[in-house]
């Protein structure tokens, strides 16, 4: 029974995918050098490891075969190494609907812009591009320093401790960082801990999808929530979804959503100041709620101008998502720096230099000034993300031919 059955998906699964792939792409996909496979199940077996393996599997193939390979998964999946050949693919604009490996993240994240595709991504990809400017950044250095304060606390308490796992305490403050910074509001997750859920629930989803993403005939849906592990993760699911729109954030979405009349104040002072009646910044401040700085949610709220550009849902789905990209690939990059500073104590010991350079033995919290005198540190930070990148593999699925 087991044996049919891993037959009947194997084959609706290459049924499936062999109807929406034209045939022009795996002639040419055939071609590519690639290890040797089953005639009939490609490298699924190859890949069929545990998460912390798979990358060491690939890279194996690619120095095999670098720097374009093919590895064949149910459909052929083109492989890259070269920067020439990823820019040419991840700087088009053309290229931008995502791989199959994307598609269990839309169960959590739904169609935001890390899993959307077409007009809809190049809408909300015009509409966030400004939260994210350099001069909209440092009005938040003094919560980057205040947060990074409390992580230091917390990281003294383990100072005589053999080791220690680091992870959970970056984690957290990543956590308090992007709620503050991009919703506007405090949870202090460091210090009370209750909002572990969401660092613990998000962790148990993305282990999910990478172990899905090893089994292949678990990717389509009609089989997956039908096994035990789907309607577990289902579960995982409906608690993310009911903890965000419970949290102390997601409450804060929904008064600032009944509240953004107040933006609307933008043009009656825009209207008085044309009709020759001056207004300076203190009172608009007053009139809009002593609001200094504009959020993450603050743009989407605004932009959105009661859904009739971003609804209520798409709101939540860009939401969840800068939450889950903010904290995690953040915490991720922090923590494997953090590592190889402890395994090569000659940098750490000149990342020490450059700071006792800049602050000259005070304790005084740190500047956009400073940020932008830590070169050496800046360097480091780069090659550890290139070392162990937060994001290791990307996937597109292109709508036409490349040529390099």
């Amino acid at each position: 029974t087991t044996v049919l059955n891993f037959i009947s998906s194997f084959l609706c699964l290459h049924f499936h995918f062999h109807r929406q792939w034209e045939y022009r792409f795996f002639r040419k996909a055939a071609k590519l050098p690639t290890k040797k496979s089953h005639p009939i199940f490609g490298h699924i077996f190859d890949v069929m490891v545990p998460p912390n393996r798979l990358l060491e599997t690939l890279d194996r193939v690619r120095r095999e075969n670098a720097p374009i390979f093919a590895v064949w998964i149910i459909v052929p999946v083109v492989m890259m190494t070269k920067p020439k050949h990823i820019e040419a693919i991840l700087g088009s604009p053309k290229h931008i609907t995502k791989s199959l490996q994307y598609k269990p993240l839309k169960s959590w994240l739904g169609t935001g812009l890390l899993t959307s595709a077409g007009s809809k991504w190049h809408t909300h990809r015009k509409m966030l591009t400004p939260a994210f400017h350099f001069k909209t950044l440092e009005n938040f250095v003094n919560v980057f320093s205040d947060k990074s304060q409390i992580l230091v606390e917390k990281l003294e308490k383990e100072i005589n401790a053999e080791h220690f796992d680091v992870v959970p305490y970056i984690s957290m403050c990543t956590l308090d960082i992007i709620c503050e910074t991009a919703m506007g509001v405090e949870i202090n997750a460091q210090e009370h801990g209750h909002h572990s859920e969401y660092v613990n629930q998000a962790n148990n989803i993305t282990n999910e999808i990478a172990e899905r993403s090893a089994i292949p005939w678990l990717y389509l849906d009609f089989i997956y929530y039908r096994t035990q592990r789907g309607k577990l993760f289902r579960k995982y699911i409906k608690r993310m979804h009911t903890f965000t729109m419970e949290s102390s954030y997601a409450k804060a979405i929904v008064q600032a959503r009944e509240c953004v009349n107040c933006y609307k104040l933008r043009d009656i002072v825009k209207k008085f100041s044309a009709d020759g009646i001056q207004s300076d910044g203190s009172v608009i401040r007053q009139l809009m709620g002593t609001k200094k700085r504009l959020t993450f949610l603050d743009l989407l709220l605004e932009t959105s101008n009661d859904g009739a550009v971003l609804t209520d849902e798409e709101v939540r789905e860009e939401v969840d998502t800068f939450m889950f990209e903010g904290h995690d690939t953040t915490a991720a990059g922090i923590s494997w720096t953090l590592q190889l500073l402890g395994s090569h104590l000659d940098v750490q010991d000149k990342v020490y230099m450059e700071l006792e350079h800049i602050y000259l033995g005070s304790t005084r919290s740190c500047t956009m000034e400073d940020l932008n005198k830590m070169k050496y540190l800046e360097r480091v930070i780069k090659e550890a993300l290139r070392l162990y990148p937060s994001v290791p593999i990307i996937g597109r699925r292109v709508q036409e031919d490349v040529i390099f």
